[in-house]
């Protein structure tokens, strides 16, 4: 409940910090005009999202809502934290991703684990993409670079 508060803090906070960060370009006038600038639009930022946020969490406690409303969609519980360490990230994007394309996890474990560079050659030349059909880009053919891009998670 409380960590509503904290990060809204911490963003006031911030504003403190820059503006202390901008003084150090005071020998370059120029410097220190564009860090100034800067540190006061970060300020007015910060300052105007807490003016906004604060009373409408205070009031109806609209943020804790939305907070607990993710966390309940992503599926996690206190004996999930408890247990291991949770990656938002890919609990996010594992579902977009899968659709896309998959990689063959069980390929790059078997080039690691190769004995010779002629058995490590022989695997390198199969293709690291899975085929699904319930992929979008099934029918496309990609090599590993292009699908190395697409997945960086």
């Amino acid at each position: 409940e409380d960590a509503c508060y904290l990060v809204m803090g911490a963003n006031i906070g911030t504003s403190v910090t820059n503006t202390i960060v901008s003084i150090a370009h005071l020998n370059s006038p120029e410097e220190y005009r564009r860090a100034f600038t800067g540190a006061v639009f970060h300020d007015m930022f910060n300052w105007l999202t807490v003016g906004m946020f604060l009373p409408l969490e205070v009031a109806s406690g609209f943020l804790l809502e939305l907070a607990e409303a993710a966390v309940k969609s992503l599926g996690l519980s206190d004996d999930d934290e408890k247990r291991k360490k949770v990656e938002f990230i890919k609990k996010i994007t594992k579902p977009a991703s899968g659709r896309v394309v998959s990689v063959d996890k069980k390929l790059i474990e078997k080039i690691a684990k190769a004995k010779t560079m002629e058995e490590v050659h022989k695997l390198e030349a199969k293709t690291i993409i899975k085929q699904s059909s319930g992929h979008v880009l099934r029918d496309m053919p990609m090599a590993d670079e292009e699908a190395g891009i697409l997945l960086p998670f």
